[in-house]
């Protein structure tokens, strides 16, 4: 193979003649060669690896702090061939620090300054003198700014490919592991057959700490709330309840609530109950139905597990509603988005792979149609079961059962969301709709006969 040069120190060249040039020695085959300079910094907190735009250095502690490990901030700033970088938090000494790719535009990178000196053969740029820092904007750049500006982009990186052969295998080799969620998709060889349930049952010791997450807090759940409005004294049941959170906020808010899920996951709901208005109940929607079959209820929600069913228990839950949901009742559902936020029917690869950017994130949807069964980790090496379907799929569940659609959301970040968050929403969740939230309503008989 013929020496290759680093693909940032190229880039950086074009707007700093005096930027030094590196052969690349690292990811030869992407689109994105770089050089050891260019490459991975291990952070000190998570011992992980991170490319260098997603990790900071700080001088005092002598430590390097990844976004992974710590709060971060989006500064809007033009430098090389950027419009923003990230200010990242010390995690031993709480100070706000720039990234490296901006820390070495200032002359701050540890290479620079001396705090580290680079065990390999490396041509260190050095500024002339200290950069005045240009800002973009008073707040995140906007679309446009980053489409005028922002020359390291995915998205642009592989449209430069697209003429080349076989540009399509060089972007997929390019961008070599998925997204953490995406990583390990795949029913894992050799692993004992257990079922769905039992799946669930596994992981809940852990992810019923972790929960709720990011998503869960900030994008569902609020609107999960807005849609269903619980009200004082009202009848709810919460259909596969998992560890019981939206069941006490929907009981705080006055409402009766039971709360059923068939997995060891309402165990650590029942521990946490601290609420009379509760009652949990360990098994199926239809098993349920048989203990307490003349109960009816105001309100029915299912947060975030129609999709984890498979298509008789499916069937079994909407039988279950259409007996168990009062007439004029209200039913609420949110599931991921089966367009776009289905693992089968989207990938997202990053050029370069490890880029802490989701500017360098490309969306790809295909496959939609093809309805199957796909496995997540959640909790790495134990996969739990889920089930793509089509939208019309769940619409005509809902229109067999006697629901009617009155209100669907797709949830967006809001700006200040984008601002708290960066990493997770700014560029990434405002981009493509992750969940799909619905309100239907219970029509009455005599409407149906019409």
């Amino acid at each position: 193979m013929q020496p290759r040069n680093c693909f940032y120190c190229l880039k950086y060249n074009e707007t700093r003649s005096s930027y030094p040039i590196n052969q690349a020695t690292i990811f030869l085959d992407s689109i994105t060669p770089r050089c050891l300079f260019h490459g991975q910094y291990l952070c000190d907190v998570c011992k992980t690896g991170r490319h260098f735009n997603g990790i900071t250095w700080c001088h005092n502690c002598k430590k390097f702090t990844c976004v992974r490990c710590s709060d971060q901030r989006i500064s809007a700033t033009r430098f090389f061939t950027y419009t923003y970088y990230y200010e990242i938090k010390c995690a031993y000494c709480n100070v706000l620090l720039p990234s490296l790719e901006y820390a070495e535009y200032i002359g701050q990178h540890p290479f620079q300054i001396g705090d580290i000196h680079p065990p390999f053969s490396i041509n260190v740029w050095f500024p002339l003198e200290t950069p005045s820092k240009e800002t973009t904007s008073s707040s995140l750049p906007s679309r446009e700014q980053l489409e005028k500006h922002e020359i390291f982009n995915g998205r642009k990186r592989l449209w430069e490919q697209v003429h080349k052969p076989s540009a399509e295998d060089i972007a997929v080799s390019s961008a070599g592991t998925l997204t953490p969620s995406e990583t390990s998709v795949g029913e894992i060889k050799g692993r004992k057959d257990l079922s769905s349930v039992e799946k669930w049952s596994r992981i809940a010791p852990i992810w019923s700490e972790r929960y709720p997450d990011f998503h869960h807090k900030e994008l569902i759940i609020p609107h999960v709330l807005e849609l269903l409005n619980p009200g004082k004294n009202e009848r709810i049941l919460d259909i596969g309840c998992g560890e019981g959170k939206l069941s006490r906020i929907v009981a705080k808010r006055g409402a009766i609530v039971t709360g059923v899920d068939p997995s060891d996951m309402i165990d650590f709901a029942i521990a946490k109950k601290g609420n009379k208005k509760i009652t949990y109940f360990k098994g199926e929607c239809g098993d349920l139905l048989k203990n307490e079959g003349k109960k009816v209820f105001d309100k029915i929600v299912a947060n975030m597990m129609l999709m984890d069913v498979d298509n008789k228990t499916l069937e079994n839950i909407f039988s279950c509603i259409k007996k168990m949901l009062k007439t004029n009742g209200i039913f609420v559902f949110s599931i991921l988005h089966p367009c776009f936020g289905v693992i089968p029917v989207r990938r997202s690869l990053k050029i370069p792979f490890d880029s802490e950017k989701n500017t360098d994130r490309i969306i790809i949807v295909d496959n939609y149609f093809d309805e199957k069964k796909f496995s997540i980790e959640l909790v790495k090496g134990h996969p739990t079961d889920h089930f793509h379907r089509t939208i019309s799929t769940y619409v005509n569940h809902l229109a067999t059962h006697g629901l009617m659609i009155e209100t669907m959301i797709e949830p967006k970040p809001t700006l200040e969301q984008q601002q708290k968050y960066p990493r997770e929403a700014w560029q990434d969740y405002d981009r493509i709709p992750t969940f799909l939230i619905v309100k239907a309503r219970k029509i009455p008989q005599e409407t149906l006969q019409k």
